[in-house]
């Protein structure tokens, strides 16, 4: 898993725990551990700006 872990980071600047985390979650894929990272930060961009919307609406 370290060489994963190396490619992953040089890839996306994440700290060596989130890297470990997702490649753990992907099953040590590299390409799935990078897409699940930017879903991931794409799903929370969209529920903060939902919560956004609502309080202004409000």
């Amino acid at each position: 898993m370290d060489e994963s872990v190396k490619i992953l980071r040089s890839k996306i600047s994440i700290p060596l725990v989130k890297a470990i985390q997702l490649l753990k979650k992907n099953n040590n894929d590299v390409a799935l551990s990078e897409q699940d990272f930017h879903n991931e930060n794409i799903r929370e961009i969209c529920e903060k700006t939902e919560e956004l919307i609502k309080s202004q609406l409000s």
